[in-house]
């Protein structure tokens, strides 16, 4: 929790060079973080609680030989 307020939207975080895959912060606000991970056929968004550090929400899409598949996850609750 401690890192994600130094993090700003649209800060590339890392790539790879070997598969193309690059991971930046999406998006920030006071409460949470959302990280993107994409690359050739994929893309992953992961929302992090900025409090507790959290995985809030996560969504991944993975287009293989013209099939999209999807998976979105969201915390229900925590205590």
């Amino acid at each position: 929790p401690q890192l994600i307020t130094q993090l700003q939207a649209g800060q590339l975080l890392d790539t790879d060079p070997v598969t193309g895959y690059r991971l930046s912060v999406a998006n920030r606000d006071q409460g949470s973080v959302t990280l993107s991970s994409e690359g050739p056929g994929y893309r992953s968004l992961v929302t992090f609680d900025a409090g507790s550090g959290l995985l809030r929400e996560s969504y991944i899409e993975v287009n293989e030989e013209g099939m999209l598949r999807t998976v979105t996850m969201e915390l229900a609750g925590w205590n």
